[in-house]
C-alpha cells in the first residue's frame, strides 16, 4: 500500500526514474523505452469488458507438430484418432489431404468442420496462391484450437467461423460430449428438436 502511494506522488516518481536511468546504460535507454512503449500498448489492447473476461475459460491443449506444421490439440480430445495421429507427430487422413490439395486447382476450399485445424497447414500450403480456405467449426473449444493452430502457423489464407456450415441460416443445439461427458471430437452433432 505505501508503494501505491509512493507511486502517485511525481516527485518520488521522479526519483524513480531517475534510479531507473542509473541502473540502464545509457546505450540500452532508447531499446528499454521502446520495450516499455510496446508492453503498454499491448496491454491496452489487452483489456477485456468484463462480459468477456467472464466467458473465457482456460484451453486445456497440447501442441504438435507433423511435416505440414503445428497444431493446437484440445486435451478433451485425446482419445480421438485424429488427435492421436497429430500427438504423435504423424498426419491424420494423408491421402484426404492429397485430394484436396491435387483438386483444388486455382479455386478456393470449403472445408466444413475445421476441427482443431487437423488439415488447415496442409490445405493453406497446397492451395493456389490466392485461393482462400473457407473454414466452419461449430464447436466453441474446437473452434479456439483451431485459430491457435493458424496462429501457430501463420495461416493467412483462411476465414474460420464459429459456425456450422447448412442449407439454411439457423441456430441448432451441437452435441460435443457423450453421456459420460467423454468429447466426441469431430463426431459432434446436431441435436435434434426430439432429444
Amino acid at each position: 500500500m505505501r508503494i501505491c502511494r509512493k507511486m502517485r506522488n511525481s516527485s518520488n516518481s521522479r526519483n524513480m526514474k531517475a534510479q531507473v536511468k542509473k541502473l540502464i546504460p545509457n546505450t540500452l535507454l532508447p531499446q528499454a523505452r521502446s520495450f516499455y512503449v510496446t508492453i503498454v500498448n499491448a496491454i491496452a489492447k489487452a483489456r477485456f469488458s468484463r462480459r468477456q473476461y467472464a466467458e473465457l475459460s482456460a484451453l486445456k491443449c497440447s501442441v504438435s507438430y507433423n511435416q505440414y506444421g503445428g497444431y493446437c490439440v484440445p486435451e478433451s480430445s485425446r482419445h480421438r484418432l485424429a488427435a492421436q495421429r497429430i500427438l504423435a507427430n504423424d498426419v491424420h487422413e494423408p491421402e484426404t489431404i492429397e485430394f484436396m490439395t491435387a483438386s483444388c486447382g486455382d479455386g478456393d476450399i470449403v472445408h466444413a468442420g475445421a476441427y482443431f485445424g487437423d488439415f488447415l497447414p496442409a490445405l493453406s500450403a497446397g492451395c493456389a496462391q490466392d485461393s482462400r480456405i473457407w473454414a466452419f467449426e461449430p464447436n466453441a473449444e474446437n473452434y479456439r484450437c483451431a485459430r491457435i493452430t493458424m496462429e501457430i502457423n501463420g495461416i493467412a489464407n483462411v476465414e474460420l467461423a464459429n459456425a456450422g456450415l447448412g442449407a439454411r441460416r439457423e441456430i441448432l443445439r451441437l452435441k460435443t460430449t457423450d453421456s459420460k461427458g467423454v468429447a466426441l471430437g469431430g463426431t459432434s452433432r446436431i441435436i435434434p428438436d426430439t432429444e
